[in-house]
């Protein structure tokens, strides 16, 4: 009688050890979080105010005006899921490799979502700065936002930026996300 308490006892807590060890080949070990965007390093990040055209030497449409791309900074931080994980930068999980990222916008207008590449490690336990492509320069040269450009209007929006990697190690897919005011319009060139 008495050994078949140990043994139920033995047993119950190799199933409590093997359920707390239980570790998805899957799961990330990192975590990202935004420490800054567009010079910004607070959570309400500065808006980026979108030039619709630049209208060039002589501040007149003529042929030397042209049409900009908005690129934004952003410093991104990787830190473990778990604090009582021991990652170190370069061993085992301890890195990230940036590949990608989208943005979408939320507003009236249907601004086309589009995704880039990028190619940035941030080791755990460290930052790293990178620059994305906000809105490129065609999509001011298409409906909606030309629209806006004739009509000489201006278009307040909200851009979901989300930036993808993957883990070290275990090859797990991870992911940042913010939102960045975006106001378009055709300002003044001084």
């Amino acid at each position: 009688m008495r050994h078949r308490w140990y043994i139920t006892a033995i047993l119950a807590m190799s199933c409590l050890v093997c359920l707390g060890c239980s570790d998805s080949s899957d799961s990330p070990r990192s975590e990202l979080s935004f420490e800054s965007l567009n010079g910004s390093g607070s959570m309400a990040f500065q808006p980026v105010y979108s030039d619709l055209i630049h209208f060039g030497a002589d501040k007149v449409p003529s042929s030397d005006d042209y049409v900009v791309e908005d690129a934004i900074a952003f410093v991104v931080r990787n830190d473990p899921v778990d604090s009582n994980l021991s990652l170190k930068p370069g061993g085992a999980f301890g890195k990230v490799t940036l590949t990608h990222y989208t943005i979408s916008f939320d507003s009236e207008e249907q601004l086309p979502p589009f995704e880039g590449q990028i190619y940035l490690d941030v080791s755990t336990g460290d930052r790293a700065e990178g620059t994305i492509i906000l809105v490129p320069a065609g999509m001011k040269t298409r409906e909606p936002l030309v629209s806006y450009l004739i009509a000489g209007s201006d278009l307040m929006t909200s851009a979901e930026i989300t930036l993808y990697g993957v883990e070290k190690t275990s090859h797990a897919e991870v992911s940042v996300t913010a939102h960045l005011t975006v106001h378009f319009a055709n300002w003044s060139d001084s």
